[in-house]
């Protein structure tokens, strides 16, 4: 008897019609699975994907790493277009920036005296909050999601959206 893909699975003993019902439609999701694309056209597009091969428990599967990064990272390396300019790039830096000192994923030196940076946190968060008042908080949200979260671009309106905010805090900081 051939053993393969098309090969039937026994059913376990003392399988309740319920159970076999689970375990016919697991089986045939994870057929579906198989056979579709890991990576869609539009992400394809988009990303800058690498096919590559991995070990999850003990068998050899197919990956496909996403090296492009984050939305922003992308739009960051990217030419200049309609909607982010270099004042607006700057500006998302400036605040990845102001993000980092907060979350504390950079130096954790603090020098009280002479010049150094002992108030950077505060200083961080009060300018921060300043942008934030000055645009309605679905704005907001949907910039600080996009660059400090490294949540997806769903639509262009979203691009559009942290353009935006970016080039008011450009304007506003003289980047």
């Amino acid at each position: 008897m051939a053993r393969g893909r098309n090969a039937k699975k026994k059913a376990p003993p003392n399988e309740t019609f319920l159970q076999r019902q689970s375990r016919l439609a697991r089986d045939k999701e994870f057929a579906e699975q198989r056979d579709r694309p890991l990576v869609t056209d539009e992400m394809a597009r988009q990303g800058q994907y690498e096919e590559g091969w991995t070990e999850i428990d003990g068998k050899r599967a197919r990956v496909v790493i996403n090296r492009g990064g984050t939305t922003v990272e992308r739009w960051l390396n990217a030419a200049s277009d309609e909607h982010i300019g270099e004042k607006e790039r700057a500006a998302i830096r400036y605040c990845l920036a102001l993000w980092q000192k907060i979350d504390r994923k950079g130096p954790r030196t603090v020098i009280v005296d002479g010049d150094g940076d002992g108030m950077s946190e505060h200083e961080a968060l009060s300018e921060l909050a300043a942008f934030k008042r000055k645009f309605p908080p679905r704005y907001w949200a949907t910039f600080e999601n996009i660059c400090r979260f490294g949540e997806a671009a769903p639509t262009r309106h979203a691009k559009v959206t942290v353009a935006l905010v970016a080039g008011m805090i450009a304007m506003w900081c003289n980047l």
